[in-house]
């Protein structure tokens, strides 16, 4: 036990926490930590890489521009409308020059400080997570040590309880040994009282008869309590001898256990020490494997480094690629030799022998030839540019078309879903959607309608009744409305060829689309009329219209007017106000020169 403690004493020196739990739950807070910063740091180097490219796109567009700024300043003719350049255009195209070289530079300016401040947060946070791992690493070996302090003290709890019941034991059967030695001298005592007797009756033997007999009698008698003292004495001898011998033989078996705990402990206490011995192994390895991690990681970071730099150089050298390109474009034409400079250098030589083999020049050839190449120059500097001009509007048409078609077809799609809705919650007889008719080129064809009944077969909209067709364009009214809402509109007698039933679904969607615009309906259903917020109706007496209104927002009424047998002038009689002729001359001009004025229904 005292070895055990030695060791647990030993482990527990440099341990920071209290126990093994309060190890893990710091343990898995520093891993968690440490995911969180490897992260964050992963975000600013994407940012830095991102940063650094945009730097070099604009050291790019600089580089363009100012040659863009030197050609202006050598050329006479502008290239896209082929008017003369004026000294005021000059001056305007540097002007605006540098001020896009300022406007780049600047913003290379404020991306370089966000990568200068986005390395410093890199360097900080590599700092943190190398400090992080470094306690991760601390920790686990503590943790380690702490299961093995556990350990330990439980096993120095169990020694210490066997221990403590072999004392126990122990000391019970020492009691006992010295109950046993104490009757084993009563035993004595009384065999010594026994001879004394004898003795004495040997003595007596010498006196009278009558003397001998009393007292014979009378020793007798003692004798006959010393025989039976002697007789349960030997049996208390016996009991005692057989308790001696049973209490010495578990002692003995105490002692050869408590010797075989001892060769346990001994043993455990070897195993642990080659435990401890190993631990510490262990400890050392891991301590290098942390090393040869946090080298990788170095490594690994140097390489994100280079990676980043050889990205930043290949954005680089993609731009000058591009440059490159666009000016061996004025060499279109050219044939390339693809030789060998030795090769191109002989044959250089011989077209110089055979130049000095012509001899001398017409030198008014060349005068007529100079003019006909700046003429020829100039018609072909004119076709480059038409031909760029040219290729500038292609890629602007084509990008229109682009947009135009996403455009449609984003617009087709949403306006073809919300058609499709619309159509099932007026008719329940089938589906109906649209159908481009030339899918390969879109706007070389139309837009078809297309309704599907429930026995899966396909009509066309031409072929349905009446009111099936109003179905289909109300709805493909209301899609293209809830696509791109009005705040105004119109509809005169749309309901003219519905039953009831389709009047009581088309009054339900107009409830619906209500909510966010302003409708006016010319109508006769009562379904329609029941489901208005405002009703202004025209009636003609004497020859003289008048105009009516009436807010339907109480439905008991309306159904009350509705089951009334009267007259209409007399049922809206009690709920209406018949405006004078000035109020209604203003009523009129209200509506027809500002219906937004109007109240919603």
């Amino acid at each position: 036990s005292d070895l055990i403690l030695k060791q647990i004493e030993e482990l527990s020196k440099n341990l920071n926490y209290k126990n093994e739990e309060e190890c893990s739950k710091t343990l898995n807070s520093l891993k968690n930590l440490l995911k969180d910063k490897k992260k964050e740091l992963s975000e600013i180097e994407s940012e830095i890489f991102k940063n650094e490219k945009m730097v070099s796109v604009l050291e790019f567009d600089i580089n363009r521009i100012e040659k863009i700024k030197n050609d202006v300043k050598e050329i006479d003719v502008c290239p896209l409308c082929q008017s003369k350049i004026t000294e005021d255009h000059r001056e305007h195209v540097i002007t605006e020059s540098n001020n896009k070289i300022k406007e780049c530079e600047q913003k290379i300016y404020a991306l370089k400080e966000e990568i200068e401040k986005s390395k410093i947060r890199k360097n900080i946070l590599a700092e943190d997570i190398k400090t992080n791992e470094e306690k991760i690493s601390n920790g686990e070996i503590e943790l380690i040590n702490q299961k093995a302090i556990k350990e330990k003290k439980e096993q120095l709890r169990r020694v210490l309880d066997e221990e403590r019941a072999l004392k126990e034991e122990i000391a019970l059967l020492l009691d006992k040994r010295k109950a046993l030695e104490s009757k084993t001298s009563d035993l004595s005592e009384v065999e010594g009282r026994y001879h004394a007797k004898i003795m004495e009756i040997e003595e007596i033997s010498s006196r009278t008869e009558e003397d001998i007999d009393n007292t014979l009698l009378h020793k007798e008698r003692e004798i006959e309590q010393m025989q039976h003292i002697i007789k349960t004495s030997n049996k208390d001898i016996e009991e005692i001898e057989n308790n001696i011998k049973e209490i010495s033989n578990n002692l003995d078996k105490k002692i050869s256990l408590l010797r075989e705990k001892e060769e346990q402990e001994k043993k455990l206490n070897e195993k642990f020490k080659r435990m401890f011995e190993e631990m510490d192994v262990m400890q050392k390895e891991l301590q290098e494997r942390s090393l040869v991690a946090s080298e990788m990681q170095n490594n690994i970071k140097a390489l994100d480094e280079q990676l980043g730099f050889f990205r930043i150089g290949k954005a680089r050298i993609d731009a000058e690629k591009e440059a490159l390109v666009m000016e061996m474009r004025e060499f279109d034409g050219i044939e390339v030799i693809k030789a060998t400079m030795d090769v191109l250098q002989e044959r250089l030589t011989r077209t110089q022998q055979a130049l000095n083999e012509i001899g001398s020049i017409n030198m008014r050839a060349l005068e007529v030839y100079d003019e006909m190449k700046k003429e020829y120059e100039a018609v072909q500097e004119k076709v480059n540019v038409l031909e760029k001009e040219k290729q500038e509007i292609l890629n602007i048409i084509a990008e229109i078309d682009r947009k135009k078609t996403l455009t449609f077809m984003r617009t087709f799609r949403s306006i073809n879903e919300l058609f499709t809705r619309n159509f099932s919650r007026l008719s329940t007889k089938g589906t109906a959607f649209l159908d481009i008719e030339n899918k390969e080129n879109i706007f070389d064809g139309g837009v078809s309608i297309l309704v599907k009944k429930m026995k899966g077969k396909y009509f066309d909209v031409t072929s349905l009744s009446g009111g099936e067709q109003v179905l289909v364009a109300l709805s493909l009214l209301f899609a293209i409305q809830e696509h791109k809402p009005y705040h105004f509109y119109i509809f005169d007698e749309i309901d003219a060829a519905l039953d009831k039933r389709n009047s009581e679904r088309l009054a339900a969607l107009l409830n619906q689309y209500m909510q966010s615009g302003q409708y006016i309906v010319m109508t006769h259903n009562d379904a329609i009329i029941m489901n208005s917020n405002l009703l202004y109706g025209v009636t003609m007496h004497d020859d003289v219209s008048k105009i009516l209104s009436i807010r339907l927002g109480d439905k008991e009424q309306i159904n009350a007017y509705n089951t009334q047998d009267k007259k209409p002038e007399e049922t809206i009689q009690p709920e209406v106000k018949e405006p004078d002729k000035e109020i209604s001359n203003e009523l009129n001009n209200d509506f027809f020169d500002n219906p937004l004025k109007l109240e919603e229904g």
